[in-house]
């Protein structure tokens, strides 16, 4: 006898290897199997590390080995028969999808089967933001049509930032009613407070008293060479360093920086570091920066987002955040759990260390204290298992 299903959730990452949307959509889709099992049926590419993740309840098709073109054609060939396939055995309320490359197969299952599609994590900003020219031009014009078909028909689309509920709407004109924020997400069981000297002596940072910490790719488009000059006006007693958690094509370039105004001693590039590793490190730091924004253009005008991926694991460990004073980060100093940046052109190194030094110069209490309220503010609103529960709700309100 056939298991029946509410839902099928379809998404082109292949949620074994330990980037940004890999590890975003293994929580996910593993609260899905743990919680709602009965409810909804994952399809999802063959994991290319089996060894790191492997699921037998997962409806596994080929694998397009990080969107080769080739095999990107294969992938979607087989995906199609298999959403036939189980279009045919199985009545879905509705087919949710994380959009990928070029949407065929959502296109084809709402035209050709007629089955009711929703969107996770609507996003593609990057990709058409420039249509008319630039890497991914080609791709963008012939997915666009594409995209445009299935968000219009959606009935119902979650995105990860402000701006882009704004962008989307001026973009593909998908009522902002259909529409809902739903932030990036953390696994609070795995990113947890830890006393910060525990874990200093193995990566050797137990030479500060104090660590200000960045966990993400080093390029400077991250504005980690910002950083790195606020670095040089902060001014206490302390021995004060940062540890930057990751690499990047703009090492090399941060590096010669920090030797420039002579941090060298004050900085340590840790280079790449195991996803698993990443909740110890996150513990040795005091106060964590994420300054990553990317600018939108809505009716004319230049918004910033900045839907980190990184802020919710911050907040998780404990730990309080510097970022962009954005709309996406205004809870930041709303809930008092970190400090916003002035988000402007020509904003200074100035401006960054002085988001830092207030969080330097907090007394013990009031340091414990923020550090308490993020972890709390993490569990009640940024966990995995809240965002989920929060998707399915909508999912079934839906298609009522």
């Amino acid at each position: 006898m056939n298991k029946k299903y509410k839902f099928a959730y379809i998404t082109e990452v292949d949620i074994s290897i330990d980037n940004g949307p890999g590890i975003n959509e293994r929580g996910f889709v593993n609260e899905l199997l743990n919680s709602y099992d009965t409810d909804v049926l994952c399809v999802l590419p063959y994991p290319a590390f089996p060894e790191i993740y492997y699921d037998e309840r997962i409806e596994y098709v080929f694998n397009h080995k990080k969107f080769n073109p080739f095999f990107y054609v294969i992938y979607n060939v087989v995906l199609f028969f298999k959403m036939a396939k189980l279009c045919k055995k199985n009545t879905f309320n509705a087919v949710i999808f994380r959009l990928g490359v070029i949407p065929f197969i959502p296109f084809l299952v709402h035209y050709f089967f007629k089955m009711p599609v929703m969107l996770k994590t609507l996003a593609g900003y990057t990709m058409f933001s420039n249509i008319a020219g630039g890497k991914y031009s080609l791709i963008a014009k012939i997915a666009f049509p594409f995209y445009k078909y299935i968000i219009n028909r959606a009935l119902f689309a979650d995105t990860v930032s402000l701006p882009y509920i704004e962008w989307l709407n001026e973009k593909f004109g998908i009522s902002k009613e259909r529409m809902e924020l739903i932030p990036n997400g953390t696994n609070i069981e795995m990113f947890i407070p830890q006393e910060k000297k525990l874990y200093r002596d193995e990566f050797g940072v137990d030479k500060f008293d104090y660590i200000i910490g960045y966990v993400g790719a080093l390029d400077t488009i991250r504005h980690i060479d910002l950083l790195i000059k606020a670095l040089k006006k902060i001014q206490t007693n302390m021995k004060v360093g940062l540890v930057l958690v990751g690499k990047g094509k703009d090492q090399k370039l941060l590096e010669i920086l920090a030797d420039e105004l002579d941090l060298r001693e004050k900085i340590v590039f840790t280079g790449f570091v195991p996803f698993s590793e990443i909740p110890k490190i996150m513990s040795t730091f005091d106060i964590a920066v994420d300054i990553t924004k990317v600018p939108m253009k809505i009716n004319g005008k230049t918004i910033d987002a900045s839907y980190s991926q990184k802020i919710p694991q911050y907040l998780s460990c404990g730990r309080p955040v510097v970022a962009w004073e954005v709309d996406d980060n205004k809870f930041l100093e709303e809930e008092d759990i970190g400090r916003l940046v002035k988000n402007c052109k020509d904003v200074t190194d100035g401006e960054l260390a002085n988001a830092i030094q207030y969080l330097l110069n907090l007394d013990d209490d009031e340091r414990s204290k923020m550090e308490i309220k993020s972890r709390r503010y993490a569990e009640s609103y940024l966990s995995i298992q809240s965002l989920t529960k929060k998707r399915i709700s909508i999912w079934n309100s839906s298609v009522k």
